[in-house]
């Protein structure tokens, strides 16, 4: 047999082993011989270190091995762990004519295997639990994309089709009462043209800038930009086609050149100022503040206007969000988030304080020096 083999007799006497047994015991193989007692050869191998008995006290451990030997009834089977590392199953019992019958069987091969196969089965269950998270939360987020995308293509072919009828109809009007209209009613219907055109290419620019983002692709190039030039420039612009407004400039000493892509710091400037407009429509005046550190140009657009919930100011930069005091007004929610990444591309950052019913202040940092690293 390669198992170990050993009878005792009814006096718990060895009567015989085999070489497997011998094997195990190698440690007191000069002691095991007929007639010793199982007692004695459990005390010699203790003695010999064989067993790893943990925080057991040695004769407790002793007495735990005797216990129950005497009984008619005696089957016993337990693992043991040697001191070697290795695992003994042991078993025994007391047959018909009284003896106890034992074997030994080294388990410590297939215990490493079940154990090996328990860690892998625990860590495929793990990573199958990672991966249905990970796939639940990629369809949660694609199902809200596409309902948020849903929304916005809506919302993008009402923005458009208003200004365009706004377009239309002054037009239609101007051709029906040609050489019949005053100045100032002439004047007024020309810069309802105009800023409904404004409305009109602001929508586009944003709307193919966003789709820039969202491909990969939008870039800026950053070159020598007149920071006070260009916001006295968008001010101005905005001012030109914002009737009912007034834009204050509060600009504190700027430095002359700033290193920006002045395309895309027009963009900002513009999204901000516009957007202070529409959500202030009984609140006219707007104030743009500028001032700088010895590493960074900060500008502020605040309004008096409508004003966010301090529910929605955290979601405010997301793509495709609105504010609920947005309600009501023209708006595709795409613009700020739009705004933070160009922002963002430059090494800065924005931040917004607001309160319903009271206005909003967004205010930009941009790095004098420009991006640490161009975004491609």
């Amino acid at each position: 047999m390669r198992d170990g083999f050993v009878v005792y007799d009814k006096n718990d006497r060895l009567v015989m082993v085999n070489q497997a047994f011998l094997d195990f015991y190698d440690c007191i193989h000069e002691k095991i011989k007929p007639g010793v007692t199982y007692e004695y050869l459990v005390r010699a191998s203790l003695e010999k270190g064989m067993w790893n008995i943990g925080d057991w006290d040695p004769e407790d451990w002793v007495q735990s091995q005797l216990k129950n030997r005497s009984n008619d009834n005696f089957n016993f089977e337990t693992e043991a762990h040697l001191a070697d590392g290795r695992i003994m199953l042991r078993r025994e019992r007391r047959d018909e004519s009284g003896q106890i019958v034992g074997i030994r069987i080294d388990v410590t091969e297939m215990r490493r295997k079940e154990e090996e196969l328990k860690r892998h089965k625990d860590n495929l269950e793990e990573i199958v639990i990672e991966r249905t998270v990970q796939l639940e939360e990629a369809l949660e987020t694609e199902q809200h994309l596409n309902e948020m995308q849903r929304q916005f293509v809506s919302m993008a072919s009402h923005e458009f089709r208003t200004p365009l009828a706004i377009i239309d109809s002054s037009a239609q009007r101007l051709l029906r009462k040609k050489g019949k209209l005053t100045d100032e009613i002439l004047s007024k219907r020309i810069g309802i043209i105009l800023e409904s055109v404004q409305r009109m290419s602001s929508l586009m620019e944003s709307t193919l800038s966003a789709a820039r983002l969202n491909a990969g692709k939008l870039s800026i190039q950053v070159s020598d930009c007149d920071i006070s030039g260009l916001i006295e420039s968008v001010c101005a612009r905005q001012q030109e086609i914002s009737h009912h407004h007034v834009i204050n400039y509060d600009e504190l000493e700027l430095p002359k050149l700033i290193q920006a892509d002045k395309a895309k710091v027009d963009q900002v400037l513009t999204n901000l100022l516009s957007n202070a407009i529409k959500y202030a429509p009984d609140a006219p005046n707007i104030t743009v503040k500028a001032h700088h550190d010895a590493s960074d140009i900060f500008l502020s657009v605040q309004d008096e206007g409508l004003g966010i919930g301090a529910d929605d100011l955290p979601n405010m930069f997301e793509q495709f969000f609105r504010a609920q005091t947005s309600t009501g007004i023209a708006g595709t929610g795409i613009g700020l988030h739009l705004v933070k990444q160009i922002v963002e591309y430059h090494g800065g950052e924005i931040s917004v304080e607001s309160e319903a019913g009271v206005g909003s202040t967004f205010t930009v940092r941009l790095p004098i020096s420009g991006p640490l690293e161009i975004a491609a």
